[in-house]
């Protein structure tokens, strides 16, 4: 909405890891608050860095489409994402409204919840694996398959464990819908 602002004292293109890698391992060139933005859709001030480092995600690529996972760098938005599944045939399994929204950002927080019954409440819910950039400038690769209870862990931490430069979700064959519209009158719809 505009309302909010932030002062950074520096800001930084992340056009690769090393990009971020050299931004955590350089607190002198780089101050803290270190925070990193994608499409800078939030409502909330998690991307305000005042007199620290803002990280703009220009990494925005689509790295892979299989049968049932998308992997993207972490600044891919939705909207693009969903257009690439949908050229495949497949979907996500939470499909938000909010097309600027950032893999980076839906893979470590809130988001909207899912449409139909026996599916789980959040975007990042179906986010099976994500890449970081530890505060030290290590790299941490994060899977549900093999680290359940951290990837759990990574999906609510609003980037407080890293920069997250790397998402893969699962995803799942497209489902065809007919959406239509009826107008009835109160006393009718009452009926």
């Amino acid at each position: 909405f505009g309302n909010i602002v932030s002062h950074p004292a520096v800001i930084v293109d992340a056009n690769s890891v090393d990009d971020i890698i050299a931004v955590m391992k350089d607190p002198a060139k780089y101050p803290a608050p270190v925070r990193a933005v994608g499409s800078n859709h939030s409502t909330a001030p998690c991307g305000v860095a005042e007199g620290g480092t803002l990280v703009r995600m220009k990494m925005n690529k689509i790295l892979n489409i299989s049968a049932n996972t998308l992997t993207v760098e972490a600044g891919a938005v939705h909207l693009d994402m969903a257009k690439a599944l949908e050229a495949q045939k497949l979907q996500f399994y939470v499909n938000t409204e909010i097309g600027s929204l950032s893999a980076g950002s839906a893979a470590c927080a809130g988001t909207k919840d899912a449409s139909f019954s026996g599916e789980y409440g959040q975007v990042g819910s179906y986010v099976i694996g994500a890449k970081m950039v530890l505060p030290n400038g290590d790299l941490l690769e994060v899977t549900e398959a093999y680290q359940p209870d951290l990837m759990q862990q990574v999906r609510c931490s609003y980037g407080m464990f890293g920069i997250v430069y790397e998402v893969t979700y699962s995803v799942k064959p497209l489902t065809p819908m007919h959406v239509h519209h009826k107008t009835f009158s109160i006393i009718d719809f009452l009926s």
